[in-house]
């Protein structure tokens, strides 16, 4: 990140919005992205709650979804880990993987454009810790006619290649954050749930560097009383 006040392009107070001339990328019906999910929910959520970078306010709402499995695990881990790399073994066990199609076509905002830059859209969307400029941008996105965002998977950053990079360029595989109505599409088409299994945690582990690692019971801390 730069210092000082980030510039985006709809940062609160501007009234600006994205031309027709910013860099877009047209998903076809039936791309192919990946979600991850708790098992217990349905995967096509539209968040309003703000939790999410790009999150919509209601009644809209944002699906969050990336070009590759480690991707989509990545973009959630922070939910269940404190420092981003070191996660529990009960945390993958809650959550679900799909490739899921995109029912219809969609145009995407392109922040991970280099070309973004020329319209004000710096580095920090991506990456950011504060949602407000990034969603008040998704709110200028989505009413300048964008479906959504296509922005960079900053979490993901590998301490090797692996297969996510190939046909990625050097940036890597990207995040979609796909706009719609709040709330979950109870009859899209759901893909076929898929387990965080050992050849997902091994990627997980040789391309990110996290590590699963139990956390500890009572039973096993040593009490030490402190000193009379």
């Amino acid at each position: 990140m730069t210092g000082g006040r980030p510039v985006l392009l709809s940062a609160p107070g501007h009234s600006a919005r994205p031309p027709a001339s910013f860099p877009a990328v047209e998903l076809n019906a039936g791309t192919q992205l990946w979600r991850c999910h708790r098992a217990d929910r349905g995967p096509w959520w539209f968040s309003s709650d703000g939790s999410g970078r790009f999150d919509l306010p209601a009644p809209d709402g944002t699906c969050y979804l990336a070009d590759d499995p480690v991707v989509a695990f990545v973009e959630v881990v922070s939910h269940g880990s404190v420092d981003g790399l070191t996660v529990s073994p009960a945390f993958c066990a809650q959550r679900r993987v799909r490739r899921l199609a995109l029912p219809g076509m969609a145009r995407m905002a392109d922040a991970s454009d280099g070309k973004a830059r020329g319209f004000g859209v710096t580095r920090e969307i991506h990456d950011i810790a504060d949602y407000s400029l990034p969603q008040a941008w998704a709110g200028a996105s989505h009413a300048a006619a964008f479906d959504g965002v296509r922005y960079l998977a900053t979490n993901h950053q590998p301490t090797s290649a692996g297969p996510s990079w190939e046909g990625h360029g050097a940036q890597g595989p990207g995040s979609w954050a796909l706009f719609g109505r709040t709330g979950l599409r109870g009859r899209w088409r759901r893909g076929r749930a898929e387990r965080i299994d050992s050849a997902l945690l091994d990627r997980l582990k040789a391309e990110v560097g996290i590590i699963f690692v139990d956390p500890p019971t009572v039973a096993s801390a040593r009490i030490v009383q402190p000193p009379s």
